[in-house]
C-alpha cells in the first residue's frame, strides 16, 4: 500500500471515529461526566501503556539509539522555546484574555491525543518511543510557562505535577525496560499491548464528544484562521526546512514536524475556561483547527 493510500485510510478512520464521538455526544450517550472520565483513563492509563510497549520492541540499546533519544528531546526543547516567543509577538494586537489562549494554543498542541496513534499508525512503535521522548518539553512547559498564562503558578507545584504526570512516569519506565532488557511474561506484555492499541479510538470519541458541543456562528474568525495557518501551515513547514537544511535523521524530522503541525489542544478550552479567558475562542481554535488537520496532517506525512 501506498503512503498516500495509506494516509487516506488513516484520515478517513480518524473522521469517523470523530463522527462517532459527535454522534455519542448529540445523543447524550457520551456525556460531559463520561467525557471526563474518558479523558481520564486515556491519559492515565491508555496513553502511558502506549508509551511503555514502544519501549518493549527489543531495539538494540546502543549510543546511536540514545543520541537519536536525545536529538528528539533537544530539537523539541529548541521548538517550545520558539513557540514561546513566537507567541509574544504574533498574538499581542489582541486583548489579553484571547493572547493567552492563542499563545497557549502555539505552546500546547493535542500531540498526545491525535500524534500519537497517527505517528504509530503511520511509523510503528519504535517511532512511539522517540515520540514519547520528544513529547516531554511539551508537557514540562504545558504545567509551567503554558499554566502561567492563565494564572499564578507555584513552581514547586508545576514541577510535581512534571514529574508525576503519566506519560513521563512511563518513558521513565520505558528506559528501565529498555536499559536492563527485562523481559516480562507473555500475559503481561500482552495486556498493555492491548489496553494500548485503544488510544486512537478513546481519542477520537473524546476529541468528536467536545467538537459536538461549540457553537458554529461565527466561527471562521480571522484570529482563528490566523491560528490555524501559523499552527498547521506555516511553522510544520518551517520546522521541515530547518531540519532539512541540518541533516536531521528522517525518522526523527517526521515526528517533529508531524507534532508541530498538531491541532490546538483540547486543555485549551478548559483552562480558558476554568480561569477567565474567551472560553469561545478556545473552543473555535479546537473546532477549526481540528477539521482542517484532517486536510493538512496528510499533506504534511506525503512531504516527508
Amino acid at each position: 500500500m501506498s503512503l498516500f493510500t495509506q494516509m487516506i485510510q488513516l484520515q478517513m478512520q480518524i473522521l469517523l471515529m470523530l463522527s462517532i464521538g459527535f454522534f455519542l455526544r448529540k445523543q447524550k450517550i457520551v456525556t460531559p461526566e463520561i467525557r471526563k472520565g474518558l479523558s481520564t483513563l486515556l491519559i492515565n492509563v491508555v496513553l502511558p501503556c502506549t508509551v511503555i510497549i514502544s519501549f518493549m520492541n527489543d531495539s538494540v540499546v546502543n549510543s546511536d539509539l540514545l543520541m537519536t533519544c536525545f536529538i528528539a528531546v533537544i530539537i523539541s526543547a529548541i521548538i517550545q522555546t520558539v513557540s514561546i516567543i513566537a507567541s509574544k509577538f504574533l498574538f499581542q494586537k489582541y486583548e489579553k484574555t484571547d493572547a493567552n489562549v492563542l499563545s497557549y494554543g502555539m505552546i500546547v498542541s493535542n500531540s498526545a491525543f491525535i500524534g500519537i496513534p497517527i505517528i504509530q499508525s503511520i511509523y510503528g512503535s519504535e517511532a512511539v518511543m522517540f515520540t514519547s521522548v520528544f513529547q516531554i518539553p511539551i508537557i514540562v512547559t504545558m504545567w509551567t510557562i503554558g499554566l502561567a498564562l492563565f494564572k499564578p503558578i507555584d513552581h514547586r507545584h508545576a514541577l510535581k505535577s512534571v514529574i508525576k504526570n503519566p506519560s513521563v512516569v512511563a518513558v521513565m519506565i520505558g528506559f528501565v525496560i529498555m536499559l536492563t532488557g527485562i523481559k516480562f511474561p507473555l500475559f503481561i506484555t500482552k495486556t498493555i499491548s492491548s489496553i494500548a492499541s485503544c488510544t486512537t479510538a478513546i481519542s477520537m470519541f473524546v476529541v468528536g464528544s467536545i467538537l459536538a458541543e461549540i457553537e458554529w456562528n461565527n466561527l471562521f474568525e480571522k484570529k482563528v484562521l490566523l491560528y490555524c495557518a501559523i499552527r498547521l501551515i506555516i511553522y510544520p513547514f518551517l520546522v521541515f526546512i530547518a531540519l532539512t537544511f541540518l541533516n536531521v535523521p528522517t525518522l526523527i524530522k517526521a515526528i517533529a514536524v508531524i507534532m508541530t503541525g498538531m491541532p490546538a489542544g483540547s486543555t485549551t478550552a478548559i483552562l480558558a475556561e476554568q480561569y477567565g479567558c474567551d472560553a469561545k475562542i478556545a473552543a473555535k481554535l479546537i473546532l477549526v483547527s481540528t477539521v482542517l488537520s484532517v486536510i493538512t496532517i496528510p499533506i504534511l506525512c506525503l512531504g516527508l
